[in-house]
């Protein structure tokens, strides 16, 4: 929900059992995601604050923002409106019984203030301040984490497959049996999908593109072209691989049917992050300007320069046209906030419209607003220089492990069958067959010995599968944004892991074809 609305008080039925969400320490609680949304939450309410609303209309926002922090705010407007509770105590009521640190004591802190007569909007921009340091701090301190991390993943990932040509190459030497393989596959995917989760818990939060909705209408061509492409890409990876037999072409058929949509979301992102790096530098002008001239918004906007708006000047020319046909001036900025499909804009510009529709001050609030774009953008700016650097190593290392794993496996197939064929001809000279390996020099513990080729290829290959859905799903992680990103780096690893089942093979005969014992 974008825009305030009226709505009734909450009913003497209103539920006054307090709403609590996960603790900090558990598994479902994400606390990067929580600290943006109470950001963007006050941020909202500050720049409402300077049109001197009411109390009661401050919480009723609050809680219909549909932010993580949201739900405190109901249970606090239940308690007022059906228990007979004042702000101050319900603040405090629901204070005690919440499970999240950070908003219990904003609760108390909340109640105080309100308990003391002091200006709600003085306390919301004062702890609005605060918030954003908070925020700020984290979001570089994980940032910060997450770098370090992303190296320690490929150190561990390149670590991993070493072990397995190790384990490979030493099964050849000597009968180590099929358990020991097991076990060696089993620690390397743990020790993988256990740096996957690390590094996963220690990535901000960073969403990019809206939720599909109205006038989203990006978002809404790219739901609908991953409903479509997704189940086409399975069937079709599923019936080449019935056909042909070949995991390696079928991989890289998903990869041909995937790549549209990852090509779709990465020219959409950019285009969001265009608009992101405009829209608090245009929030801020557009607010001075309405202070300075005494206008309303609308006539504003018609005196600024749209070529000084940057990436936002085709939707904000839309976005005129529709004010001078008429239309109603919240359905306008709705509009114009779908056709950005930028989840930050969103932000921003919801809390300075609703300021200033409200009869706030537009300079306060458009600096407000301002603020929360800027600060976004640069740390995602940060986290930019991050991802693509971990992205240019990470997929061609992928590459170049999963092709080396093969090629070790292409060796030991070839060696295995070059060692059957002398054990052939051993058997069928009665001299050669005779000498022991101790007389030749060879010890019986380093002997050579016919291996289940079969056996390693199908492990070589679940390797190489398993590896494909790792480090495609920490690729869309350490970039953040759009989950349907994943389609990008998916066909990047799949396509890659594809071409190396299919060509590796082909090359290795052409090495290993020609090799016959005399």
């Amino acid at each position: 929900m974008i825009f305030i609305r009226s709505l009734p008080r909450p009913s003497a039925k209103a539920s006054s059992r307090p709403v609590s969400l996960p603790k900090s320490g558990s598994a479902l609680f994400d606390a990067s995601a929580y600290r943006y949304d109470l950001v963007s939450l006050f941020t909202h309410l500050a720049a409402l604050a300077t049109s001197h609303a009411a109390r009661s209309q401050l919480f009723e926002t609050g809680a219909h923002l549909d932010y993580r922090p949201s739900p405190f705010f109901k249970q606090v407007l239940a308690l007022v409106g059906g228990l007979g509770y004042d702000f101050a105590q319900a603040c405090h009521k629901v204070a005690h019984m919440a499970q999240e640190e950070v908003m219990r004591n904003l609760l108390l802190r909340f109640g105080n203030s309100l308990a003391s007569g002091e200006a709600e909007s003085a306390f919301l921009r004062r702890e609005l301040q605060v918030l954003m340091q908070d925020y700020v701090n984290d979001y570089e301190r994980d940032l910060e984490s997450l770098r370090k991390w992303t190296d320690a993943f490929v150190a561990l990932e390149a670590t991993a497959i070493m072990i397995v040509l190790v384990a490979i190459v030493s099964n050849m030497i000597y009968n180590l049996g099929p358990l020991f393989l097991v076990v060696t596959e089993v620690g390397v995917l743990g020790v993988s999908v256990l740096g996957a989760w690390l590094v996963r818990r220690v990535a901000p939060f960073d969403p990019m593109v809206q939720k599909a909705g109205a006038g989203s209408q990006e978002p809404l061509r790219l739901r609908r072209l991953a409903a479509f492409l997704t189940p086409i890409s399975l069937v079709g990876t599923a019936g080449t691989y019935s056909v042909t037999h070949s995991m390696g072409v079928a991989l890289v058929v998903m990869a041909l049917f995937l790549a549209p949509l990852g090509v779709y979301v990465y020219l959409l992102e950019r285009k969001v992050h265009s608009r992101d790096r405009d829209i608090a530098d245009f929030v801020r002008s557009l607010g001075g300007v309405t202070a300075a001239r005494g206008s309303t918004v609308a006539d504003s906007l018609r005196h600024m320069d749209r070529r000084s708006i940057g990436s936002l000047e085709p939707e904000l020319r839309r976005l005129l046209q529709r004010l001078d046909a008429g239309v109603d001036s919240a359905r306008a900025w709705a509009r114009f906030i779908g056709e950005t499909s930028s989840d930050l804009v969103k932000r921003v510009v919801s809390a300075f419209w609703d300021a200033v529709r409200m009869g706030g001050d537009p300079a306060i609030a458009g600096n407000l607003a301002a603020d929360l774009g800027l600060q976004a953008y640069l740390l995602r700016s940060r986290r930019r220089l991050v991802s693509s650097t971990f992205h240019f190593v990470i997929i061609p290392l992928h590459a170049i492990l999963s092709g080396l794993l093969l090629f070790v496996n292409e060796v030991v197939t070839s060696f295995n069958a070059a060692l059957s064929q002398a054990q052939n001809v051993l058997s069928e000279t009665a001299n050669i067959s005779s000498v022991s390996l101790q007389e030749v020099g060879i010890p019986t513990g380093l002997a050579f010995h016919n291996m289940d080729t079969g056996y390693i290829a199908t492990s070589v290959t679940v390797i190489a599968l398993a590896l494909t859905v790792i480090n495609s799903l920490v690729a869309q992680i350490v970039s953040g944004g759009s989950p349907y990103k994943i389609a990008l780096y998916g066909a990047l690893t799949g396509g890659a892991t594809g071409l190396a089942l299919t060509l590796i093979p082909i090359l290795a005969q052409r090495m290993f074809g020609g090799i016959t014992l005399t």
